[in-house]
């Protein structure tokens, strides 16, 4: 069992933006409904999952990943830095 999971949060629109970026022919007619239906269910069940079997989920906003130093990131999750978070510690 984990202690704790790292979720990278992004709008439906910014996964779509990213996936088009990547020009991968098989991806681009992946409608933004798609893209959301999945981020619900990884909000929905996913967090609410690994928060039942107390596990601590870090949520960090990834739709602007260029806020983050990546070199310290590891460091700073494992510390619990409340700069990361959308939400609490659970």
């Amino acid at each position: 069992m984990p202690d704790i999971a790292v979720y990278l949060g992004c709008s439906a629109e910014t996964c779509v933006e990213r996936v088009l970026s990547r020009s991968i022919d098989c991806e681009k007619s992946i409608p933004v409904e798609y893209h959301q239906d999945v981020i619900n269910i990884h909000e929905d069940k996913w967090k609410g999952n690994m928060q039942r079997i107390g596990c601590k989920v870090v949520e960090l906003d990834w739709g602007n990943s260029n806020k983050y130093d990546k070199d310290s990131l590891y460091d700073m999750i494992l510390k619990g830095d409340s700069s990361l978070l959308l939400g609490d510690l659970c």
